[in-house]
């Protein structure tokens, strides 16, 4: 197709193309719409040479490649939905992508910070691991053809296209797009078996990462020697300039990551895409600080605290169920502590028999409570009479005294003396019954004859 096509054009019964995207060494990728589908899509044409058709042995090839790069399904590989042809080109139709090339990307903002070159590099990793476990090796690994979108808010999303030029290694060897022989790939990016055309495996992507990740962090590739003679040379025998030479701020261990995966013996590179990853991963922990040794050497620089300085303890010896500790003769005890006075807090271990005490000392105890109006003896903690009903603290019980007298004590269990009757009243010149008047009660103690309870009562009321 000619640069003055005019678009839209239809491509088959199915595709309608709307524009041109970009192109490449084997073909060119429009935008377009899937009209069955009714779904945005990109369609790359593998196109003949000067109208010349492709050979056949070559279309075979191309389209068992093809078929390998739609079974690989990854989130960071781009999504292969249909292969075709149309007259004398090839095609195959994939998702449309709304994003940049990591080439364009580091050609307008410059190099990335390490963290930004690890997420990207990781995430091409992870894709690439998925197509060496499907024995495809990409083979043309560069920034032009891996696409930075935005997705759940992810800006620096990766998908790795361009597997249409990809080489299967199992298990058949000779299922490859171009011939035996001819170099495939871009020079700046090729790993050196790969230039030597010497049989390739998923070491030669690691390669190729390690250069893509030399750009990101740097701006430009390791080697950017003139003409392809001097390139190839520059992988084959050079070693790159360190990546902290040109970047003082990436850090030491993911350089030693970048230069382990450009070493020009593939066997000194990474094994696996899963190595390479974990590897990126650790080189953003911070390295352990060069601290100086804070540990305590004696003046000879030997610990002091060797175990052949260790203190050692006697066994102890055991006699008659005696435990007696064996101490040299200059540790013995001076004489004169045996006539010390004895320690009151030291353990006695004597088996003599100790003694008790005959007595044992009682405790004060409050006295029962004696009323002073009817002389009951009440419970200690009594507050008032339990007959008589007289409060029996103590002002209380004074001023009782005061005005009655003192008066033999009567028990609890005594009887009352009877109230006088409601009505009528006593005989006149009778005299009035008592109980104290010689009455002997349940406590076996003769009352002496006193006045009665209510002559008392009077008495202290001041009415009589």
């Amino acid at each position: 197709m000619g640069e003055d096509e005019v678009y839209p054009r239809q491509l088959g019964d199915r595709y309608r193309l709307d524009r041109r995207i970009g192109s490449g060494g084997m073909g060119v990728v429009y935008g377009g719409m899937d009209l069955t589908m009714r779904r945005p899509v990109a369609v790359k044409l593998i196109r003949s040479a000067d109208g010349v058709s492709l050979d056949e042995e070559v279309v075979g090839r191309f389209l068992r490649e093809a078929k390998n790069t739609a079974r690989m399904q990854h989130e960071n590989i781009v999504e292969v939905f249909d292969l075709g042809r149309s007259g004398g080109d090839l095609f195959f139709v994939m998702e449309l992508l709304d994003g940049e090339s990591l080439s364009t990307r580091l050609r307008r903002e410059g190099p990335m910070t390490p963290h930004e070159a690890v997420h990207v590099a990781r995430q091409m990793c992870a894709a690439l691991g998925v197509a060496h476990a499907a024995g495809v090796i990409h083979r043309d690994l560069k920034p032009a053809n891996i696409m930075l979108i935005r997705r759940a808010g992810d800006p620096l999303f990766v998908k790795v296209l361009d597997f249409g030029v990809a080489k299967s290694y199992a298990p058949d060897q000779e299922t490859q797009l171009t011939h035996t022989g001819m170099l495939v790939g871009t020079i700046e990016y090729m790993s050196p078996e790969q230039i030597m055309a010497k049989p390739v495996d998923g070491r030669a992507d690691v390669y190729a990462l390690g250069v893509v990740m030399y750009r990101m962090l740097t701006g430009a590739p390791p080697f950017r020697d003139p003409g392809v003679p001097a390139l190839i040379h520059a992988h084959l025998n050079r070693t790159p300039r360190p990546v902290s030479e040109i970047e003082p701020g990436v850090p030491k261990a993911l350089e030693r990551v970048i230069a382990r995966c450009l070493a020009k013996d593939p066997a000194d590179r990474y094994e696996t895409m899963a190595d390479v990853s974990r590897a990126l991963a650790a080189s953003l922990v911070p390295e352990e600080l060069d601290l100086p040794d804070l540990e305590y050497k004696g003046a000879d620089g030997a610990d002091p605290y060797a175990t052949s300085d260790k203190t050692e303890v006697a066994a102890p010896v055991f006699d008659d169920a005696t435990v007696r500790l064996e101490r040299p003769p200059s540790m013995e005890l001076p004489a004169e502590i045996g006539d010390a006075e004895p320690n009151p807090f030291e353990e006695d271990t004597t088996t003599a028999p100790r003694k008790f005490l005959d007595d044992i000392t009682q405790v004060d105890r409050p006295e029962p409570r004696q009323c002073a109006m009817c002389h009951t003896v009440n419970p200690p903690f009594q507050r008032a009479c339990s007959a008589c009903g007289v409060s029996l603290a103590p002002d209380e019980q004074e001023a009782v005294r005061a005005r009655v007298g003192s008066y033999p004590a009567r028990t609890a269990t005594s009887q009352a003396p009877a109230p006088p009757p409601r009505s009528g009243g006593y005989p006149v010149g009778a005299p009035m019954p008592t109980p104290y008047s010689g009455t002997a009660h349940a406590s076996g103690r003769v009352a002496a004859s006193s006045p009665s309870l209510w002559t008392r009562l009077l008495r202290w009321a001041g009415l009589r």
